[in-house]
């Protein structure tokens, strides 16, 4: 079951919930912050980036996004069958608002700083500046 404690009534809630399983079972509660996942005006945004870079270096989209996703995303290392460590990186499907947001920052600083190329602002995009 998932609760989602917004204020005293539900915390309230999830307390009495507890107080009625004790003794009758074992139970494990995980507290976690509740994120916004990212938006879709964000991850059109995001794709709109990476195919102007790919046009801009001759690349394609994909290549991009895998190189950005490597080089500036959320990365975890996992043990293989093998036993040897390998660098797993992380879905932008999964960021909050705030990652992607930082994520397409340290993608358009780097697009300015190393590659010449001066990504415009979503809201310059959807006012149809060049």
């Amino acid at each position: 079951m998932k609760l989602i404690i917004n204020n005293q009534s539900d915390w309230n809630k999830l307390q009495a919930m507890a107080n009625k399983a004790i003794g009758i079972k074992p139970f494990q509660v995980e507290l976690k912050t509740d994120y916004k996942k990212r938006s879709n005006d964000q991850n059109a945004y995001l794709h709109k980036i990476f195919e102007i870079v790919a046009k801009a270096n001759g690349s394609s989209a994909t290549f991009w996004k895998n190189a950005f996703k490597y080089e500036f995303g959320k990365k975890t290392v996992q043990i293989g069958l093998d036993k040897q460590p390998f660098i797993v990186v992380e879905s932008t499907s999964e960021y909050t608002t705030a990652e992607l947001a930082d994520f397409i920052t340290l993608i358009t600083v780097y697009c300015a700083s190393q590659l010449d190329l001066q990504i415009l602002t979503p809201e310059e995009f959807n006012n149809g500046e060049k």
